[in-house]
C-alpha cells in the first residue's frame, strides 16, 4: 500500500512471523487504532528463517511506540508476532529499493525489548530502548481483546463482505463484523468472546 506523508518525520516499524495468508489490508485494519499509517508493504521474499515478514509506516515516533507495546508477542491467526522499530543503513532505503525488481533490503538492529515485570501479568509494564532513551507504557488490554475476537476466513470462490454476513445470519449466527482483506480473504471480529470460542467448538 502506498499512501503520501503528511510532512512529517516517518518511523518504520518491522513486524515479523507473520502468517502465510496475510494482506496488507488486514494489517493497516490491526496497526491503525495506533495511529496515522503512511503505508504497509509486505515482500513476497521471506527472512533467513524462512518467516513472512512486512513493514509499517506511521507518522510519528510515539504512535509507532504505542504500536509496539501493544502488538509484540501478540497471537495473529496460529502465529506469534514480533513488532519493533526498525532501523535502516539508509533513511527509507527499503522503500527506495524495492522499487528495483531484484534489490533486497537491508534491515538494521531493531528495538531491544525486556519485561521488567511479571510476563504472565497482562497489566505488566514494558520497558525498551531506542537509540539513547527509553519508554514506558502498559499494554493495550482493549486491543488484545479485539485480537482475541478475530479471525481470517477464506471463501472458495469471490464474494461480498455482506454476503458473508448474510450467511451468518442464515445459520443463527449474529453479532460480528465481516471486512474484506482480498478476494477470497475476511477479516471477521465477534462481539464476544464467547460467540468467538463457541463458533472454535462447532468446528
Amino acid at each position: 500500500m502506498r499512501a503520501k506523508t503528511v510532512g512529517k518525520e516517518i518511523v518504520t516499524m518491522f513486524v515479523n512471523n507473520l502468517p502465510d495468508n496475510i494482506h496488507w489490508i488486514w494489517l493497516t485494519t490491526i496497526f491503525q487504532r495506533f495511529g496515522y499509517i503512511v503505508d504497509v508493504f509486505i515482500p513476497r521474499n521471506r527472512s533467513k528463517t524462512g518467516k513472512r515478514f512486512g513493514f509499517v509506516r506511521f507518522t510519528s515516533f510515539e504512535e509507532a511506540k504505542k504500536a509496539v507495546l501493544c502488538l509484540n508477542g501478540v497471537w495473529l491467526v496460529d502465529h506469534k508476532i514480533d513488532a519493533n522499530i526498525a532501523r535502516f543503513a539508509q533513511r527509507n532505503s527499503f522503500w527506495r529499493k524495492r522499487k528495483v525488481p531484484e534489490a533486497k533490503a537491508e534491515v538494521g538492529t531493531r528495538v531491544t525489548e525486556r519485561t521488567e515485570t511479571n510476563s504472565n501479568n497482562p497489566e505488566c509494564e514494558k520497558l525498551f530502548h531506542y537509540e539513547e532513551e527509553s519508554y514506558m507504557g502498559e499494554i493495550n488490554n482493549e486491543t488484545l481483546h479485539w485480537l482475541s475476537r478475530t479471525v481470517v476466513g477464506v471463501s472458495k470462490c469471490f464474494t461480498k463482505s455482506n454476503v458473508i454476513s448474510e450467511q451468518f445470519k442464515m445459520e443463527g449466527v449474529f453479532g460480528l463484523n465481516v471486512r474484506k482483506l482480498s478476494v477470497k480473504q475476511f477479516l471477521i471480529n465477534f462481539d464476544n468472546t464467547e460467540m468467538f470460542e463457541g463458533m472454535k467448538n462447532d468446528e
